[in-house]
């Protein structure tokens, strides 16, 4: 259907170039004296109006409309060649082809938001990504290192001395207890040492 659509637009171009003195191989310079050496205004008109360009623009105030002057109608017509000549496309367009467009470009729309908001996703995830990394506790990280969070050791898996003493997928390290005994006898170190220097207080 598309290149139907496109071969009726192409034969379409070619009969108004022709009638017009216009060539699809001219350039935008080209193009734009072309429109500006034509006699007058309506015959620029007629130019445009059969390209389905559009010819009135709104005044400063909006409530009223008035047609382009020489210069804004080249820039309309070299900006609708440079498209494709929508309008002209979608008027040679039967209705079911209208329908079938309009379906396509809201698809393509759709595609594009689609893209757009996973690579918003994608981005977020990453930042949080690298902020867990950065931040998550280690063996040696103290519990106030982690602002308003209780210390959790998350990826622990991936930190040496905790894989060492928690083991990994559920099997215990064979130097668990030696951690442990380790980890008792500085608890009792440090016990002895505080109620030695309570007892000095209160004596």
């Amino acid at each position: 259907m598309s290149l139907d659509i496109d071969g009726r637009l192409e034969k379409k171009k070619l009969e108004l170039y022709e009638k017009h003195g216009l060539d699809g191989s001219m350039s935008d310079e080209e193009v734009a004296n072309k429109i500006r050496s034509l006699s007058s205004n309506e015959v620029r008109h007629q130019l445009l109006n059969d390209f389905k360009v559009q010819i009135r623009v709104p005044t400063i105030n909006g409530k009223n409309y008035r047609n382009k002057n020489c210069k804004e109608m080249i820039d309309s017509f070299l900006e609708h060649r440079n498209e494709g000549f929508p309008r002209l496309r979608w008027q040679i367009m039967s209705p079911a082809e209208r329908k079938a467009d309009q379906k396509a470009a809201k698809k393509a729309l759709n595609a594009k938001n689609n893209a757009k908001n996973n690579s918003k996703r994608a981005k977020k995830r990453a930042r949080e990504k690298a902020s867990i990394v950065d931040n998550h506790p280690t063996f040696n990280t103290p519990a106030f290192a982690v602002p308003g969070k209780d210390f959790n050791v998350l990826r622990h898996e991936d930190d040496v001395v905790l894989r060492a003493v928690t083991g990994v997928n559920g099997n215990i390290s064979p130097y668990w207890h030696t951690y442990m005994l380790r980890v008792e006898f500085r608890m009792r170190g440090r016990m002895k040492v505080r109620f030695k220097s309570l007892c000095s207080c209160m004596s």
